[in-house]
């Protein structure tokens, strides 16, 4: 771990690693708490690798956040204190869903909210790109499922020096348990045959008719990719080009008008009582 790395760490009591500049911007204007401080990592995928590193190196004030996407949320053991987990994986399906305050965002100044849109009007442009996306959503979630039943319980690396390794025979013998005798070799052999262009396609219709009735329940608010519809939004209100400046603009001026209005989304208010009480800033 490089020094830089440490000194931030060093900087306030607890350090969140998250995955892009809007999401930095949007939390620091959310919670204004100067004992969090918050760091990009660039993906998903990369927000457990740092906070394995950082607490490997015995900086145990450092936690991630991280989109749910297609995978589970770990939410219930946010404020669980036999879990404390050391990554949170949102609810929503990406942490842009939690922008999707229409309200909000058309209550903003005309600096931000151009065009003068009504929470309906950006409502009506978000549902219309989810409308729009059904089948590449089912096709995403298609292949996300595939994904998880490939790679769920993969088998780890054998460590340097350990017996399993020692020598061919060992080492052979070890391949032979992970790759083969293990639940995971298992499991892969009974899935792959099972993976046919019908199986697939029977996936994909299972998948459209579930975000069908998240259209139709509400739900597609949190259970779509927030990513796309927030710049729909965000387009919608500038009728210009979306750029990152222009993101974090308007997620600033958001959050202030969430903190002043009381409208907090009650997840990310967890989520700053986990990490403070992780972080024994708070007690539990």
């Amino acid at each position: 771990m490089s020094s830089e790395l440490s000194s931030l760490y060093k900087n306030r009591p607890i350090t969140l690693w998250v995955e892009d500049g809007l999401t930095r911007a949007w939390l620091r204007g959310l919670w204004d708490d100067a004992d969090i401080g918050l760091l990009v990592v660039g993906g998903n995928d990369a927000v457990a690798g740092a906070v394995r590193d950082a607490r490997g190196a015995g900086h145990g004030n450092v936690f991630g956040v991280r989109d749910r996407d297609f995978l589970a949320t770990n939410r219930a053991a946010w404020l669980d204190p036999t879990k404390q987990p050391t990554v949170f994986v949102t609810e929503a399906h990406e942490l842009e869903n939690h922008l999707l305050d229409f309200d909000g965002l058309a209550a903003l100044s005309p600096n931000h909210n151009r065009q003068r849109k009504t929470a309906a009007q950006l409502e009506a442009r978000a549902r219309q790109v989810a409308e729009g996306s059904i089948w590449w959503m089912a096709a995403r979630a298609t292949i996300s499922e595939v994904r998880r039943a490939v790679t769920a319980d993969f088998p780890s690396h054998p460590r340097i020096g350990s017996p399993e390794v020692a020598d061919e025979a060992a080492a052979s013998a070890a391949l032979d348990h992970l790759l083969h005798q293990s639940d995971w070799g298992t499991q892969l052999r009974t899935f792959v045959p099972a993976l046919t262009p019908a199986w697939t396609q029977s996936c994909l219709r299972v998948h459209e008719a579930a975000l069908r009735a998240q259209l139709l329940d509400g739900t597609w608010r949190r259970q779509w990719s927030g990513k796309e519809l927030w710049r729909a939004v965000l387009g919608t209100m500038t009728n210009a080009r979306v750029t990152q400046a222009a993101e974090e603009d308007v997620a600033k001026a958001l959050a202030a008008h969430q903190r002043g209005a009381n409208t907090v989304d009650p997840a990310l208010t967890e989520l700053r009582a986990a990490l403070r009480k992780g972080g024994k800033l708070d007690p539990w």
